[in-house]
Protein backbone atom coordinates (compact mmCIF):
# COMPACT_ATOMS: atom_id res chain seq x y z
CA UNK A 1 0.00 0.00 0.00
CA UNK A 2 1.06 3.48 -0.78
CA UNK A 3 -0.21 6.87 -1.61
CA UNK A 4 -0.13 6.46 -5.17
CA UNK A 5 -2.43 3.41 -4.88
CA UNK A 6 -4.66 5.14 -2.54
CA UNK A 7 -5.07 8.09 -5.18
CA UNK A 8 -5.62 5.61 -7.60
CA UNK A 9 -8.44 3.78 -5.93
CA UNK A 10 -10.06 7.18 -5.10
CA UNK A 11 -10.08 8.31 -8.63
CA UNK A 12 -11.64 4.35 -9.17
CA UNK A 13 -13.87 4.85 -7.42
CA UNK A 14 -14.58 8.74 -8.19
CA UNK A 15 -14.89 7.90 -11.84
CA UNK A 16 -14.09 4.58 -12.70
CA UNK A 17 -15.67 0.56 -12.83
CA UNK A 18 -14.62 -2.95 -13.08
CA UNK A 19 -16.65 -4.96 -15.37
CA UNK A 20 -18.22 -7.63 -12.96
CA UNK A 21 -16.44 -10.21 -14.54
CA UNK A 22 -13.29 -8.60 -13.77
CA UNK A 23 -11.96 -8.34 -17.32
CA UNK A 24 -11.71 -4.88 -17.90
CA UNK A 25 -11.40 -1.44 -15.72
CA UNK A 26 -11.82 2.06 -16.70
CA UNK A 27 -11.36 5.31 -15.64
CA UNK A 28 -13.13 8.04 -17.14
CA UNK A 29 -14.04 12.06 -17.03
CA UNK A 30 -15.04 14.74 -19.03
CA UNK A 31 -13.87 14.84 -22.81
CA UNK A 32 -12.99 18.47 -22.58
CA UNK A 33 -12.61 19.69 -19.05
CA UNK A 34 -10.58 16.45 -17.52
CA UNK A 35 -8.38 15.79 -20.87
CA UNK A 36 -5.20 17.80 -18.85
CA UNK A 37 -5.97 16.15 -15.70
CA UNK A 38 -5.89 12.64 -17.29
CA UNK A 39 -2.91 13.16 -19.98
CA UNK A 40 -0.53 15.26 -17.75
CA UNK A 41 -1.54 13.58 -14.43
CA UNK A 42 -3.67 10.32 -13.46
CA UNK A 43 -2.84 8.87 -17.03
CA UNK A 44 0.99 8.66 -15.96
CA UNK A 45 0.34 7.54 -12.28
CA UNK A 46 -1.17 4.84 -13.46
CA UNK A 47 0.88 3.68 -16.09
CA UNK A 48 4.05 3.92 -13.26
CA UNK A 49 2.11 2.34 -10.80
CA UNK A 50 0.08 -0.69 -12.44
CA UNK A 51 1.00 -0.62 -16.30
CA UNK A 52 1.16 1.45 -19.17
CA UNK A 53 -2.04 2.51 -20.19
CA UNK A 54 -3.03 5.06 -22.93
CA UNK A 55 -5.47 8.13 -23.04
CA UNK A 56 -8.37 7.25 -25.74
CA UNK A 57 -11.83 9.04 -26.64
CA UNK A 58 -15.11 7.04 -25.68
CA UNK A 59 -17.32 8.23 -28.24
CA UNK A 60 -20.03 5.90 -26.76
CA UNK A 61 -19.98 7.10 -23.65
CA UNK A 62 -19.27 10.61 -24.56
CA UNK A 63 -16.15 10.55 -22.42
CA UNK A 64 -12.57 10.55 -22.22
CA UNK A 65 -10.12 8.18 -20.28
CA UNK A 66 -8.50 4.97 -20.59
CA UNK A 67 -9.07 1.23 -19.85
CA UNK A 68 -7.17 -1.43 -18.54
CA UNK A 69 -8.08 -4.89 -19.57
CA UNK A 70 -5.40 -7.57 -17.70
CA UNK A 71 -7.27 -9.80 -15.62
CA UNK A 72 -4.44 -10.29 -13.09
CA UNK A 73 -3.46 -6.98 -12.44
CA UNK A 74 -7.59 -5.52 -11.89
CA UNK A 75 -8.04 -8.97 -9.80
CA UNK A 76 -4.55 -7.25 -7.70
CA UNK A 77 -6.51 -4.09 -7.56
CA UNK A 78 -9.79 -5.50 -7.23
CA UNK A 79 -8.49 -6.92 -3.91
CA UNK A 80 -7.48 -3.91 -2.46
CA UNK A 81 -11.03 -3.13 -1.99
CA UNK A 82 -12.64 -1.55 -5.18
CA UNK A 83 -15.90 -3.92 -6.06
CA UNK A 84 -16.78 -5.33 -9.18
CA UNK A 85 -19.63 -4.65 -11.07
CA UNK A 86 -22.34 -2.16 -10.23
CA UNK A 87 -20.96 -0.40 -6.70
CA UNK A 88 -23.37 2.93 -7.17
CA UNK A 89 -24.92 2.25 -3.90
CA UNK A 90 -22.82 0.01 -1.84
CA UNK A 91 -19.11 1.47 -2.55
CA UNK A 92 -17.11 2.86 -0.02
CA UNK A 93 -13.57 4.22 1.29
CA UNK A 94 -11.28 1.19 1.33
CA UNK A 95 -10.60 0.07 5.33
CA UNK A 96 -6.99 -0.08 5.03
CA UNK A 97 -7.28 3.90 3.67
CA UNK A 98 -7.78 4.81 7.46
CA UNK A 99 -4.40 3.40 8.42
CA UNK A 100 -2.21 6.12 7.50
CA UNK A 101 -2.53 9.70 7.24
CA UNK A 102 -1.10 9.74 3.86
CA UNK A 103 -3.24 7.37 2.73
CA UNK A 104 -6.53 9.09 3.27
CA UNK A 105 -5.09 12.44 1.68
CA UNK A 106 -3.94 10.51 -1.04
CA UNK A 107 -8.14 9.07 -1.43
CA UNK A 108 -9.06 12.46 -0.72
CA UNK A 109 -7.55 13.63 -3.64
CA UNK A 110 -8.68 11.18 -6.60
CA UNK A 111 -11.83 11.13 -5.42
CA UNK A 112 -11.85 14.83 -5.10
CA UNK A 113 -10.69 15.47 -8.69
CA UNK A 114 -12.76 12.87 -10.31
CA UNK A 115 -15.86 13.62 -8.35
CA UNK A 116 -15.68 16.37 -6.69
CA UNK A 117 -16.85 19.82 -8.21
CA UNK A 118 -16.35 23.64 -7.00
CA UNK A 119 -19.38 25.92 -7.38
CA UNK A 120 -19.72 29.86 -6.89
CA UNK A 121 -22.65 31.49 -6.14
CA UNK A 122 -24.46 34.86 -5.63
CA UNK A 123 -25.95 35.95 -2.59
CA UNK A 124 -29.64 36.37 -2.70
CA UNK A 125 -30.41 37.68 0.77
CA UNK A 126 -33.23 40.57 0.70
CA UNK A 127 -30.72 43.32 2.04
CA UNK A 128 -27.56 41.80 -0.38
CA UNK A 129 -25.98 44.54 -2.41
CA UNK A 130 -23.01 45.68 -4.81
CA UNK A 131 -20.81 42.96 -4.92
CA UNK A 132 -22.11 40.20 -2.99
CA UNK A 133 -25.35 40.29 -5.07
CA UNK A 134 -23.99 40.82 -9.02
CA UNK A 135 -20.77 38.67 -8.64
CA UNK A 136 -20.67 34.78 -8.08
CA UNK A 137 -18.31 35.10 -5.04
CA UNK A 138 -19.89 32.25 -2.61
CA UNK A 139 -17.55 29.55 -3.20
CA UNK A 140 -18.43 25.80 -2.35
CA UNK A 141 -16.55 22.72 -2.75
CA UNK A 142 -18.76 19.38 -2.94
CA UNK A 143 -18.28 15.69 -3.32
CA UNK A 144 -21.44 13.74 -4.05
CA UNK A 145 -22.22 9.97 -4.29
CA UNK A 146 -25.16 7.74 -4.54
CA UNK A 147 -23.67 5.66 -1.61
CA UNK A 148 -23.93 6.67 1.91
CA UNK A 149 -21.69 4.27 2.79
CA UNK A 150 -18.86 6.41 1.16
CA UNK A 151 -19.80 9.63 2.03
CA UNK A 152 -19.70 8.56 5.65
CA UNK A 153 -16.32 7.45 4.96
CA UNK A 154 -14.95 10.57 3.90
CA UNK A 155 -17.02 12.32 6.48
CA UNK A 156 -14.71 9.93 8.77
CA UNK A 157 -11.33 10.96 6.97
CA UNK A 158 -12.26 14.90 7.56
CA UNK A 159 -12.66 14.19 11.08
CA UNK A 160 -9.19 12.72 11.02
CA UNK A 161 -7.28 15.62 8.73
CA UNK A 162 -9.31 18.09 11.13
CA UNK A 163 -11.24 19.14 7.77
CA UNK A 164 -14.64 20.47 8.86
CA UNK A 165 -16.77 19.46 6.20
CA UNK A 166 -20.75 20.46 6.96
CA UNK A 167 -23.37 17.43 7.77
CA UNK A 168 -24.51 14.82 5.07
CA UNK A 169 -26.88 16.39 3.42
CA UNK A 170 -29.84 14.21 1.39
CA UNK A 171 -31.09 15.08 -2.41
CA UNK A 172 -33.45 13.25 -3.83
CA UNK A 173 -32.91 12.01 -6.95
CA UNK A 174 -34.87 12.25 -10.78
CA UNK A 175 -37.83 9.07 -10.80
CA UNK A 176 -37.51 10.27 -14.48
CA UNK A 177 -33.93 9.86 -14.65
CA UNK A 178 -31.93 6.12 -15.63
CA UNK A 179 -29.02 7.27 -13.93
CA UNK A 180 -30.11 9.47 -10.97
CA UNK A 181 -33.37 6.73 -9.28
CA UNK A 182 -32.07 6.89 -5.97
CA UNK A 183 -30.90 9.40 -3.57
CA UNK A 184 -27.73 11.26 -3.70
CA UNK A 185 -25.81 12.25 -0.79
CA UNK A 186 -23.26 15.54 -0.51
CA UNK A 187 -20.83 16.26 1.69
CA UNK A 188 -19.44 19.79 1.51
CA UNK A 189 -16.69 22.96 2.33
CA UNK A 190 -18.83 26.05 2.67
CA UNK A 191 -15.99 28.08 4.76
CA UNK A 192 -14.06 29.98 2.82
CA UNK A 193 -10.58 29.23 5.34
CA UNK A 194 -11.31 25.59 4.77
CA UNK A 195 -11.23 26.06 0.88
CA UNK A 196 -7.98 28.06 0.86
CA UNK A 197 -6.30 25.50 3.16
CA UNK A 198 -8.08 22.48 0.87
CA UNK A 199 -6.26 24.35 -2.52
CA UNK A 200 -2.97 26.27 -0.75
CA UNK A 201 -2.41 24.49 2.44
CA UNK A 202 -3.27 20.59 2.27
CA UNK A 203 -2.66 20.57 -1.71
CA UNK A 204 -5.79 18.02 -1.93
CA UNK A 205 -6.25 18.47 -6.13
CA UNK A 206 -4.11 17.63 -8.97
CA UNK A 207 -7.24 18.74 -11.56
CA UNK A 208 -6.55 22.00 -13.12
CA UNK A 209 -10.41 21.88 -13.83
CA UNK A 210 -10.76 22.41 -10.30
CA UNK A 211 -7.52 24.63 -8.61
CA UNK A 212 -8.76 27.27 -12.11
CA UNK A 213 -12.13 27.64 -10.57
CA UNK A 214 -10.13 28.35 -6.39
CA UNK A 215 -7.32 30.68 -8.20
CA UNK A 216 -9.48 32.66 -10.15
CA UNK A 217 -11.74 33.53 -7.39
CA UNK A 218 -8.95 33.61 -4.89
CA UNK A 219 -7.70 36.42 -7.37
CA UNK A 220 -10.72 38.26 -7.85
CA UNK A 221 -12.91 37.53 -5.25
CA UNK A 222 -15.25 35.76 -7.71
CA UNK A 223 -15.25 32.85 -10.35
CA UNK A 224 -18.10 33.53 -13.30
CA UNK A 225 -20.07 30.50 -14.21
CA UNK A 226 -20.38 28.55 -17.64
CA UNK A 227 -17.16 28.96 -18.03
CA UNK A 228 -14.81 26.45 -19.63
CA UNK A 229 -11.21 25.36 -18.88
CA UNK A 230 -9.85 27.05 -21.91
CA UNK A 231 -11.75 30.02 -20.45
CA UNK A 232 -10.33 30.24 -16.88
CA UNK A 233 -6.78 29.51 -18.57
CA UNK A 234 -7.39 33.20 -20.10
CA UNK A 235 -8.55 34.57 -17.06
CA UNK A 236 -5.46 33.78 -15.54
CA UNK A 237 -3.26 34.68 -18.22
CA UNK A 238 -4.91 37.65 -18.01
CA UNK A 239 -6.03 37.64 -21.54
CA UNK A 240 -9.66 37.97 -21.27
CA UNK A 241 -11.44 39.59 -18.19
CA UNK A 242 -13.79 37.42 -15.49
CA UNK A 243 -16.39 40.40 -15.80
CA UNK A 244 -16.49 40.59 -18.84
CA UNK A 245 -19.11 37.45 -18.27
CA UNK A 246 -21.57 40.45 -16.56
CA UNK A 247 -22.40 42.79 -19.34
CA UNK A 248 -23.47 45.97 -17.92
CA UNK A 249 -21.94 45.61 -14.66
CA UNK A 250 -19.37 47.97 -13.39
CA UNK A 251 -15.74 46.36 -12.70
CA UNK A 252 -13.89 46.25 -9.22
CA UNK A 253 -9.67 45.56 -9.96
CA UNK A 254 -9.49 43.32 -7.24
CA UNK A 255 -12.60 42.23 -6.49
CA UNK A 256 -13.76 42.98 -2.92
CA UNK A 257 -13.46 41.53 0.50
CA UNK A 258 -15.57 38.53 1.08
Amino acid sequence: MNKDIAEICGALIGDGWIESRGGSLYICGNKKEDRDYYDKHLIPLFSSTFHKVVGKDYPYWEVYGFGLHRKNIIEKISNLGIMKGKKVYDVSVPNWIFKDKKFMVSFLIGIFDTDGGIFCGKSYGRYVRGFRKKYHHDIRLRISSSSLRLIKGIERIGKKLSIEFTKIRLKKGNPNSKKSKGDAYIIELNKNSEIVRWFSEMHLSRNFKHISKYLIWKRYGFCPPNTTIEDRKKILKSIKSPYSYYAGMPEWSNGTEI
